[in-house]
């Protein structure tokens, strides 16, 4: 059996990774994976992976820099990477590794872009973009090192084109299983359990509640919209102040198990992330896959529709001012038909949110066939 090596250095909590990979390696079943894990074991995985602890790896995880640079901790396993048929890096780990190896195919998967990334903090935030413009040099120098660079949106593409690396970068995508989130139920149990009237048009947000994914914007936006039959289910972690935020309509519902995250989208009228960045935006094309519109910020893969004739209203630059969020909230509010069209152009535009049709580009892009 031919094998494939991935050098892994994420922290444990980026759980879409751990989907990806698995989805990856289910698509290419004649390969053995094994991951070399730099900062951490990959953990409740089951795959198969080789660590061990390193006073580097601990470092550079506590100034943030363990995916720029975990190709440094990753040179104690050149030996063993040198015997695979094909050598994969997990974000921006290749420099210095992938130097030393000199007869494996190497490519780059990167998940986003660190200029991307200081883009969004640029005026916001001075230490995030300090931080971001390092990954950036190293990112360029370890993709330079790869065969190829393998990418999840054209926005993530774009990005690196800008970064001037001279390899090739291919858009592969992302996406969900289509069939599961297009399973239709009544809501009307799962609307009582969390205590929402079947009367109230419930906007929905999922991801962490941080600056970076927008909890800013709609804080502020529903101190604006002031209706009370408009509710902001946030799955996400409760923070501190969500006793205030409830003032506002918005309400935080944990412990929802992946299997169950389908019909929170199924029971939601409309779907808010305002998000400052987003490599792909997963939460987005779940979204999109569950036919509810979408009100989001230019970023991740709804970056290439942003020109679309119907959705280019509702996908907004990432610095517009609150009203326009707003204003488009209360506008799909009162307007059913405008949902509908909003849902139909997502779903003509569905080979972006496929995840079958990403992974075979993965596939032939790894393997070749």
């Amino acid at each position: 059996m031919k094998r494939i090596a991935v050098v892994y250095s994420v922290k444990d909590g980026f759980g879409g990774m751990y989907a990806f990979w698995r989805d990856l390696i289910n698509s290419i079943p004649e390969y053995k994976f094994t991951f070399y894990c730099t900062v951490e074991p990959i953990p409740k995985s089951g795959f198969d992976y080789v660590y061990e602890k390193s006073l580097i790896g601990n470092f550079l995880s506590k100034i943030n820099l363990q995916d720029s640079l975990g190709g440094l901790t990753a040179l104690r396993y050149r030996k063993e990477l040198e015997k695979y048929d094909v050598v994969l890096f997990s974000q921006a780990n290749a420099w210095p590794i992938a130097r030393s190896l000199k007869n494996v195919r190497k490519i780059n998967i990167l998940f986003g872009t660190a200029r991307a990334c200081a883009n969004a903090w640029k005026g916001k935030n001075l230490a995030g973009v300090i931080l971001f413009k390092i990954k950036e040099f190293f990112e360029k120098k370890g993709a330079s090192l790869c065969d190829k660079i393998l990418t999840i949106s054209e926005f993530s593409k774009k990005h690196l084109v800008e970064e001037n690396i001279k390899k090739p970068i291919v858009d592969c995508g992302l996406g969900v299983d289509l069939s599961r989130f297009s399973v239709k139920f009544n809501d009307k149990d799962l609307r009582e359990k969390y205590d929402f009237d079947k009367k109230d048009f419930l906007l929905l947000f999922v991801g962490r509640w941080s600056p970076g994914k927008g909890n800013d914007i709609v804080t502020e936006t529903m101190k604006k919209v002031s209706n009370k039959k408009i509710k902001m289910v946030c799955v996400a972690k409760k923070p501190k102040d969500y006793k205030e935020l409830k003032k506002y309509g918005i309400y935080f519902i944990t412990g929802i198990p992946d299997t169950d995250l389908h019909k929170i989208y199924r029971m939601s009228d409309l779907f808010f992330f305002p998000s400052r960045y987003e490599g792909y935006g997963l939460v987005t094309a779940e979204a999109a896959a569950s036919s509810i519109p979408i009100i989001t910020t230019s970023t991740g893969f709804p970056w290439k529709l942003r020109k679309n004739k119907v959705l280019s209203r509702y996908i907004l630059p990432i610095d517009s001012d609150i009203n326009v969020f707003k204003e488009r909230i209360l506008e799909l509010y009162s307007d059913k038909k405008k949902r509908e069209l909003v849902v139909k152009e997502y779903l003509k535009n569905k080979d972006l949110f496929d995840l079958s049709i990403s992974m075979d580009k993965f596939r032939k892009e790894i393997i070749g066939r």
